[in-house]
């Protein structure tokens, strides 16, 4: 299945390949963060799974 008729991804395969770059993407961008920005480290330590799986989650999702 390609992610776009016109534009890029276009090729079999394509939907999948794209879903795969912008998860590593977000993930790699993630990993600049410590979230929740202000919280204590403690706090962020425990949290960060759940902020990575967002991120994966959403950028999986993002073109729905």
């Amino acid at each position: 299945l390609p992610a776009s008729e016109n534009h890029h991804h276009t090729y079999h395969g394509g939907m999948l390949d794209h879903g795969l770059e912008i998860v590593a993407y977000a993930l790699k961008i993630r990993q600049m963060y410590l979230l929740p920005i202000g919280a204590a480290p403690e706090s962020q330590a425990a949290q960060s799974e759940a902020w990575s799986a967002a991120s994966a989650y959403g950028a999986l999702v993002h073109d729905l």
